[in-house]
């Protein structure tokens, strides 16, 4: 059976993460939780700079699972925020 064209449901999110004030040493790249939508939120993972690549990557949390639409929506993400980086002069980076 083929998937109906059009939309397709999202049941994950991306929500980004605060450095906390009393922390001394600040990332200079955003970081983000990959969690499922409401009533759940079960956390999935975290995007974060991967140096060795010089783009953002995905780091799963163990044991977790994942579909070829939630995948499509992290690698859409990424390649959304790593555009966004490179383009961002680099005084307003990681801000």
């Amino acid at each position: 059976m083929s998937k109906p064209k059009g939309k397709r449901k999202v049941w994950i999110e991306f929500e980004l993460l605060q450095v906390p004030e009393e922390v001394t040493y600040k990332p200079k790249t955003k970081r983000w939780a990959v969690q499922t939508k409401p009533p759940i939120y079960q956390q999935l993972g975290i995007i974060k700079w991967c140096c060795a690549w010089r783009k953002y990557a995905f780091y799963p949390h163990p044991n977790t699972l994942f579909e070829e639409d939630c995948l499509q929506v992290i690698a859409d993400f990424i390649k959304q925020e790593t555009n966004t980086h490179r383009t961002t002069p680099h005084n307003q980076k990681g801000r």
